[in-house]
C-alpha cells in the first residue's frame, strides 16, 4: 500500500487530536511565516475554477456556474497583505 500524504505540520497524535475532538484550530494567516504558501493555495484553486466546466445541457450547469462566479468574486483582490 502506498502512503498518502494529505498535509503537514502536525505530528499523528496531533492528527488523532483533530479526528477523536471533531475540532480543528487555524491560525490567521498573516501571522503565518510563509505567505507563500497561501499565494500558492489561491493561484491552484484559480487555477481549477478556470479549468472547470459543467456542459449546458447538464442538470447542474446553472448552479455550477453560479457557485463558480460566486468563489470567484470572492477571491478578488485576496492576499494577506
Amino acid at each position: 500500500m502506498d502512503i498518502v500524504n494529505y498535509g503537514h505540520y502536525t505530528s499523528l497524535s496531533g492528527m488523532m487530536g483533530i479526528i477523536k475532538n471533531e475540532t480543528l484550530w487555524a491560525t490567521n494567516i498573516r501571522f503565518l511565516n510563509d505567505e507563500e504558501e497561501f499565494q500558492h493555495a489561491l493561484g491552484l484553486i484559480k487555477d481549477i475554477i478556470a479549468k472547470s466546466k459543467i456542459t449546458s445541457d447538464h442538470a447542474y450547469h446553472s448552479l455550477h456556474k453560479e457557485y463558480l462566479n460566486h468563489i470567484t468574486e470572492q477571491l478578488k483582490g485576496t492576499s494577506i497583505n
